[in-house]
């Protein structure tokens, strides 16, 4: 099993969120273009994140999302006790609770905030 680990440093300072929220798209394996949707970003500013060119600031849009996106990968360690795969797997497959893809829902519908909840809430504890 490739073993995924909670984010649990304070994402307060600018460097930290921007190691971690690109360490948790990449164990997502998601792309650049990708989180840059997410972030509300271009993919050069993801580029540039990653080079550790720049970082995110505070109390900008991409910070909230960043600190979301976050939310999001822990409640994901969570459920699925850290097995990356099946957090990779449940990220990309259709899910019927959901009425689409949940990568698909955050990127390109901006569900993010919907699907922490689902996370979170009872129902999800059948992810599929």
């Amino acid at each position: 099993m490739e073993k995924a680990f909670k984010i649990t440093r304070p994402v307060t300072e600018p460097k930290v969120i921007s190691y971690s929220v690109l360490q948790a798209s990449q164990i997502l394996a998601m792309l650049n273009a990708e989180l840059a949707r997410v972030l509300k970003l271009q993919c050069a500013d993801i580029a540039a994140l990653g080079a550790a060119q720049t970082t995110l600031q505070p109390q900008t849009l991409a910070w909230q999302q960043a600190q979301q996106f976050i939310q999001f990968y822990n409640l994901l360690c969570d459920k699925f006790s850290g097995d990356a795969v099946a957090m990779r797997h449940w990220l990309r497959a259709e899910n019927k609770a959901l009425a689409g893809v949940p990568l698909l829902l955050i990127i390109d519908d901006g569900r993010l905030d919907d699907i922490i909840h689902f996370i979170a809430s009872e129902q999800s504890l059948v992810f599929m």
